[in-house]
């Protein structure tokens, strides 16, 4: 039978009260032997907290609420990861939710975290333009309902937003930029068949990029199976050519046998860069595979996702102290790799 407040107060001689206030490191005035017996008592008969009960009393549940676009992402998994080990840390439980790119079922997950008490709401979600007219009336209605709600590296089109995310526009202008500054060429944005707000800000990024430097760009759009309309675009590029993945990875594994059978190499013929990591399997094994295309590695940015993660712990802590959630409106610029 699970040790009680009661019978540690019994057990120690003092108060039910008392107890409660050493065990929980509130402030009571009490004699040092006393307070030494309750936590020795505490220790030896493995006293664990009922969360249920602090929870009625407290109407607060220890627990952040996290409900991510879709959990198959490494990137998001890796979200996932340093919030819920930072959160741990402050001795409270994160709560999971998984959208699915639904907003309907999006929406109901946020709903079930607020009917189990969450202290504090974060939501990673993808925000297609076309659905963005849904999802910004559905948060609104959200962010005048609730208090601490946080988004975290796709916040909605909202002044009252709080959010911590990635500078996607000025990370993809960096990329292009610093590639045009060594040779100018025109750029090509290989981007996939759905819009969201990160890639198209990373679009505006590229776009913006070349304009600066005089140089034309085309947007070239890759089919899930990867391919599209780039196999026969490979053949007619300049040479020098510049080619930036909205999102590196599974994409340019799946796209390097045309640019094999195309005869060209990266970087002595065309210039590959983009966001995320250039390979998502076997770095070795890639390497090795595409020995005759890739002769150098391919400069990418990575988004910063610890200064993200720090940035909304750092206002949770504030709301787990009992303050007013402060406000947070955070571009973080990501890193420059291999540039």
């Amino acid at each position: 039978m699970a040790v009680t407040l009661r019978d540690l107060a019994r057990e120690c001689g003092v108060s039910i009260y008392a107890v409660s206030r050493v065990l929980s490191g509130k402030p009571i005035y009490l004699v040092a032997e006393k307070r030494e017996r309750i936590l020795a008592a505490a220790k030896k008969r493995q006293f664990t907290p009922n969360a249920a009960a602090r929870t009625l009393k407290t109407r607060k549940a220890s627990t952040v609420g996290l409900v991510v676009n879709h959990i198959t992402d490494s990137y998001i998994l890796r979200i996932i990861e340093d919030l819920s080990l930072a959160l741990c840390e402050l001795d409270f439980a994160l709560l999971l939710g998984n959208a699915r790119d639904d907003l309907g079922r999006e929406m109901a997950e946020i709903e079930a975290m607020g009917r189990r008490q969450c202290d504090a709401l974060v939501v990673m979600s993808s925000f297609d333009v076309v659905k963005d007219r849904g999802r910004r009336a559905a948060y609104g209605k959200l962010l005048e309902q609730s208090g601490a709600v946080y988004f975290i590296d796709s916040p909605p089109p909202l002044p009252q937003a709080r959010f911590a995310m990635s500078d996607n526009e000025g990370g993809a202008f960096r990329a292009v930029d610093q590639l045009l500054s060594r040779g100018k060429a025109p750029v090509y944005y290989l981007c996939g068949d759905k819009t969201y707000r990160v890639t198209a800000a990373r679009q505006e990024g590229c776009r913006r990029a070349a304009e600066a430097h005089g140089v034309p760009w085309q947007r070239l759009r890759l089919d899930p199976e990867g391919v599209d309309s780039l196999p026969g675009a490979l053949t007619q590029m300049e040479q020098g050519s510049i080619l930036f993945y909205e999102s590196l990875g599974n994409p340019l594994e799946r796209q390097l046998s045309f640019l094999k059978k195309a005869g060209r190499r990266i970087p002595q013929d065309l210039r590959v860069c983009g966001f995320d990591a250039p390979v998502a399997g076997d770095a070795l094994f890639f390497l090795k595979e595409n020995a005759g295309v890739l002769t150098s590695p391919i400069p990418h940015m990575l988004q910063d996702r610890g200064q993200m993660v720090a940035a909304i712990v750092g206002a949770l802590k504030r709301v787990i102290a009992g303050e007013a959630p402060p406000p947070l409106a955070l571009a973080i610029p990501p890193i420059a790799v291999d540039f």
